[in-house]
């Protein structure tokens, strides 16, 4: 019976294992070994529609994102606040001084470089993408639950972006 059991949980496991590995079409794999030649065994998934490398890059967690046919969509970078172009700091030192930011990073597309910021709420999170001169281009609050559960951990004290109201 012992064995009956430690065979289906290896069974189970292995299973598991082979569904959770993203099968990278090939031409992704060479625009990236184009794009990142020094880098090494990337961690593929598959987000926001697209198939994503995550690596370090100078130290760096930076993910690349791809269309499945093997264009390029955008590359986004974690940076320290201290990295942010002054246009950027500006914004945020005179819009959301106090607010404590889970993310910082900049985004390299097609079109050029912007920054995203996020702060997270205790259901949701705020997404801010700026140009490199401080202007907002796009906001995105984004709701998640637990699957309506309820949440026991203590959560961490975050300030994160102010809501301003909106007058009436």
């Amino acid at each position: 019976m012992k064995y009956l059991f430690s065979s289906l949980l290896l069974i189970t496991l292995s299973l598991s294992a082979i569904q959770a590995q993203v099968q990278v079409p090939s031409n992704v794999n060479q625009q990236f070994e184009l794009q990142y030649p020094t880098v090494e065994n990337p961690h593929w998934e598959y987000r926001e529609g697209a198939i994503v490398a995550m690596f370090q890059l100078e130290g760096l967690l930076t993910k690349a994102f791809y269309e499945k046919n093997g264009s390029w969509r955008e590359t986004r970078t974690r940076i320290d606040t201290s990295n942010l172009p002054v246009g950027v700091n500006n914004f945020l030192n005179t819009n959301y001084k106090e607010a404590n930011y889970t993310y910082v990073g900049r985004v390299e597309t097609n079109d050029g470089d912007l920054f995203r910021i996020e702060s997270e709420f205790r259901n949701s999170v705020i997404i801010k993408t700026l140009t490199p001169e401080g202007q907002l281009v796009q906001e995105e609050w984004i709701n998640y639950s637990l699957m309506d559960q309820e949440v026991t951990a203590p959560l961490p004290s975050i300030r994160p972006f102010p809501v301003k109201e909106t007058p009436k």
